[in-house]
């Protein structure tokens, strides 16, 4: 049931958003050189690696000067600070609910490195009880 909910939900956020997402990754293209999508690797359930999609948000290379952002980063856009904010650049995360790589509500997925995860707040009791759920668009 929960996985056909989360079809639903995203199939209709998708045909939803359609517009918007096709505007946003437009100005992203503009904006900046590379890809408009950003696939980071995350643990998913039970360590399961994933690619979770989002919008670019940070310049190119971003992710090898460093993982943790702060409020005044110098690698984030300017398109990418406005996105943020709104939280628009989540929005590709409905095709991870499509996939089945993620679920509506369940914990933060870590971000996967060398087969491990690293959990930045992890929502259940212990680290060992967050690997066994899928993880969560909300999380």
């Amino acid at each position: 049931m929960r996985r056909f909910v989360d079809i639903i939900v995203a199939s209709m956020a998708l045909a939803a958003l359609s517009p918007l997402l096709a505007v946003i990754m437009l100005a992203v293209f503009i904006s900046s050189p590379g890809t408009p999508f950003y696939g980071g690797w995350r643990a998913g359930k039970d360590g399961r690696q994933f690619s979770m999609w989002k919008f670019q948000s940070m310049i190119d290379g971003a992710a090898k000067m460093g993982l943790i952002t702060g409020k005044r980063d110098p690698r984030v856009t300017q398109l990418g600070r406005i996105l943020r904010k709104a939280k628009l650049d989540e929005l590709p995360q409905f095709f991870n609910l499509l996939l089945g790589d993620m679920t509506l509500v369940g914990p933060r997925a870590g971000i996967a490195r060398d087969r491990r995860a690293v959990y930045a707040q992890p929502t259940c009791s212990t680290r060992g009880q967050a690997r066994r759920y899928r993880k969560g668009t909300t999380g």
